[in-house]
């Protein structure tokens, strides 16, 4: 207001005079009068074109009002249907969650859909949940909530076929929507058509479903199913996959080295072993490289001395260095035995060195109170454990496997080399 007379003022003091001939007759009339007239003019024209536009757009205001009265009673209709659902009332919950979805937006039904299907279930009402799910099932933003409850009932009926061509349905029909192939993925390797699990694999690292860190593990345990079930001149490419697949993976690099090994490629073999073991210091890489030295090398009397270049690389592995004392007990290495035992039992007291001083002792001076005291020792230490165990059911396995029997669970092995107590608090 302050702006608008002080405009009003300026206009009006302005000097001069404006002159109109109209029929023969001059009208004057001062210019501050005329700007000011005019002026007063220009703000009721903007004033009525508001009034007129506030009035066409008076119905869609209405409306909108009105939408979003009935949106905040579908949300707390839907609140109130929540609240129903966690306090078991399953039926109030039906009812709230379906008054919710005729008073919500087309684009903000999921919710409501997904808590009736949730609710006609724990009622045993599988037709209405069935409706539900699919009702979810046509709009893109909830087509995963109705194929995952479609899904889960086939699951839980053992209908695992007929879960995977409701999967591969709805990734079909909605296209657009890549995460409907990870549970796709699953239900394949559910059924074990590994073959099918690899291209879906495929698919889910090329649209970024899938990070590297899950891939690659996921990649090399299916080449090795499908080296487990393939012809065997399909085998071999299988197992070069799967090692391209992760070079550092202790099974894949112990079924390269056999496949050296049915060719004759032995000197490959061990090159391959030794290589692992510098850069992963698994015990299975480890035991491979000294039974084969031990079957295939012509001059043994090298093998004490190879065995020593290798433990050098990781001079605190307890088990490479348990083999290093066995094969000085074997070659009658009394000194180079007791040093390493003594060795080992500074790094990691565990029963495997005490009955190794045992042997030694048995066969050396074989004194019986020492033998006790050592036998004392072994009976109140922890064995040495290597291998593998299950993440899921903490079970441990000695060797790997990409499927874990009877559950059906899929590369779920992690390598462990600890001792006993350590494994069972895994």
């Amino acid at each position: 207001m302050v702006i608008l007379l002080g405009v009003a003022v300026f206009l009006s003091i302005q000097e001069g005079h404006i002159s109109v001939a109209w029929n023969n007759q001059f009208y004057t009339v001062r210019l501050g009068l005329a700007l000011v007239c005019a002026f007063i003019g220009l703000v009721l024209l903007l004033q009525l074109s508001n009034l007129v536009n506030d009035l066409f757009y008076l119905p869609k205001e209405w409306a909108r009002a009105r939408a979003d009265r009935k949106r905040a009673k579908g949300y707390q209709s839907l609140l109130r249907a929540l609240s129903a659902a966690a306090a078991g009332d399953h039926k109030a919950a039906y009812v709230l969650a379906h008054k919710a979805q005729g008073l919500m937006s087309e684009t903000e039904k999921g919710l409501p859909l997904l808590v009736q299907a949730h609710a006609a279930r724990n009622r045993g009402e599988e037709s209405h949940a069935d409706f539900a799910f699919q009702e979810l099932m046509r709009h893109a933003d909830t087509a995963l909530l109705g194929a995952q409850g479609l899904m889960q009932k086939a699951i839980l009926q053992g209908d695992h076929k007929g879960a995977l061509e409701m999967a591969r349905n709805a990734a079909k029909t909605q296209a657009k929507i890549p995460q409907l192939l990870k549970p796709v993925y699953d239900l394949e390797l559910r059924n074990k058509l590994w073959a099918d699990a690899l291209k879906t694999l495929e698919v889910l690292d090329k649209k970024k479903i899938l990070n590297r860190e899950e891939i690659i593990p996921h990649r090399r345990a299916l080449y090795h199913l499908l080296a487990d079930h393939a012809q065997p001149e399909q085998k071999r490419r299988f197992i070069l996959k799967a090692y391209d697949a992760d070079k550092n993976f202790p099974p894949s690099i112990l079924r390269m080295a056999t496949l050296y090994m049915d060719h004759k490629q032995i000197a490959k073999a061990l090159a391959l072993l030794k290589k692992s073991w510098v850069h992963n210091p698994d015990p299975g890489i480890f035991n491979a490289w000294v039974r084969l030295c031990k079957a295939h090398e012509k001059n043994q009397d090298h093998r004490h001395r190879d065995m020593v270049e290798l433990i050098s690389h990781h001079p605190e592995n307890v088990f490479a260095l348990l083999k290093l004392a066995e094969l000085e007990i074997e070659k009658s290495l009394w000194g180079e035995a007791r040093a390493t035992l003594a060795r080992i039992e500074k790094i990691s007291p565990v029963k495997d060195v005490y009955q190794l001083w045992v042997m030694l002792e048995e066969k050396t001076q074989n004194r019986h109170e020492v033998v006790r005291q050592w036998l004392d020792r072994a009976n109140a230490a922890s064995s040495l454990r290597t291998g593998w165990v299950c993440g899921t059911t903490g079970r441990h396995f000695d060797h790997w496997q990409a499927v874990v029997e009877p559950e059906g669970l899929f590369n779920t092995l992690q390598p462990v080399s600890h001792t006993s107590n350590a494994v069972s608090i895994v």
